[in-house]
């Protein structure tokens, strides 16, 4: 019983520390890509485009795998999203991080969501 109350506390402290608060909207995230920003996101994208840099590419992966499940997310909480494609859906995070470059990925998301929402 003690490992796991153990186990269960040290879960909740390693969650704690990656934890993002997006904005001052109330709301946590979680993941690596949570905390980078539009700036990011047009770099890595632009490199997995052009096939110029793999490290940055494989982020630029990780990065919109990230986005995917954040909407997806939004989707399961019962929000009724239109059917999107990936393309669109990066089209749109472009659209948007082109126009807010220092917003934090969760952020630019969030519109995303709030965007392609029925």
């Amino acid at each position: 019983m003690k490992k796991l109350i153990g186990f269960i506390l040290m879960t909740l402290l390693v969650f704690s520390y990656s934890a993002v608060q997006a904005d001052n909207s109330g709301y946590y995230v979680y993941g690596d890509a949570s905390s980078a920003t539009c700036t990011t996101w047009l770099v890595n994208e632009q490199s997995a485009v052009d096939q110029s840099d793999l490290s940055t590419a494989l982020d630029f992966a990780a990065e919109a795998s990230w986005v995917d499940g954040f909407i997806s997310g939004v989707g399961a909480a019962g929000v009724k999203l239109k059917q999107a494609k990936e393309s669109d859906i990066i089209y749109e995070m472009n659209v948007y991080c082109k126009l807010h470059p220092t917003d934090q990925l969760p952020d630019a998301a969030s519109q995303v969501a709030n965007d392609i929402a029925k």
